[in-house]
């Protein structure tokens, strides 16, 4: 589906459920693009591509406006940035845009992932953008000759989350 997938551009941004007052609370804007090591980038790539499978835990998402001014307008926006800052600050819409639609309390919050980069043959330009549930898990270090266990809370784009 997505052959010789090249990622350019990675945008981060955390968006919180709403509170008691069920207001919506601003996103947490990512004042910097992601620089992921080749491994990360790898397993992003792989993280994007298993998501489009057909047996993903991904919900889908329908889009019921277009045009500019809706979510299809932005991701037109974001193809065409013509610098990585201009992506990076424009990609705060999409965060924005996400908090605004989720009007439920119960709607949890998470990590949005808006990335663009090219696909294809032809180098296709594309963007995605993904909402990822947070998790808390553990993971082992080593310093030294010691080996320890450490708890993480903000687990993210694991296998076993829900996009």
């Amino acid at each position: 589906m997505l052959e010789n997938l090249r990622i350019n551009e990675i945008a981060v941004h955390e968006v919180f459920s709403r509170g008691a007052d069920r207001k919506p609370v601003v996103p947490e804007f990512a004042t910097q693009l992601e620089a992921l090591s080749p491994e990360a980038m790898t397993a992003f790539r792989m993280r994007v591509t298993d998501a489009l499978a057909a047996q993903s835990k991904a919900v889908e998402m329908q889009i019921n406006k277009a045009g500019l001014g809706s979510f299809q307008g932005d991701a037109e926006v974001l193809i065409n940035c013509a610098t990585p800052d201009n992506f990076l600050i424009e990609s705060r819409r999409i965060a924005s845009r996400l908090v605004d639609a989720q009007t439920s309390q119960v709607i949890p919050g998470g990590i949005v992932v808006v990335f663009r980069g090219v696909t294809g043959a032809a180098d296709q330009p594309f963007v995605g953008i993904i909402k990822a549930e947070v998790q808390a898990g553990f993971r082992r270090r080593r310093e030294g000759v010691s080996s320890f266990t450490e708890f993480v809370n903000d687990l993210f784009l694991t296998q076993a989350t829900r996009l």
